[in-house]
């Protein structure tokens, strides 16, 4: 019965649309290091180029990875949305993002990305 019940569950899914999640202000709540500050992100970049910490700014580039899987799979008309660069290339933009904006969010940051992105993604 339980799996009767999953595969009704993963075929009622399958013709779902996604759709932007949020209240009817627009806002929604940031988990993880998206909520962290620019600035914050800026102290583990600057402790990565001088190669004393790398896990810290590769936990953000990892939490960068997960966000823009997310995107690919829930934008409409998206197969790939880093089409045009590498990992490499999306965290110089948000590190030249977040040194410029220190007082924002990291997820500001990535919502930045995204809009430089998307008209040049992979349909």
């Amino acid at each position: 019965m339980k799996r009767i019940a999953l595969g009704l569950v993963l075929i009622g899914s399958a013709s779902v649309v996604p759709v932007h999640a949020a209240d009817s202000n627009g806002m929604f709540n940031v988990q993880g290091l998206g909520n962290h500050s620019c600035g914050k992100f800026i102290e583990a970049a600057n402790q990565a180029n001088n190669q004393s910490n790398w896990s810290s700014w590769n936990n953000y580039a990892s939490y960068t990875a997960g966000y823009i899987t997310g995107l690919n799979e829930y934008l409409n008309s998206t197969h790939d949305l880093m089409r045009s660069t590498d990992m490499d290339g999306v965290m110089a933009y948000i590190e030249k993002f977040c040194r410029e904006n220190p007082l924002e969010d990291f997820h500001d940051g990535l919502q930045a990305l995204t809009t430089e992105l998307y008209p040049k993604r992979k349909q």
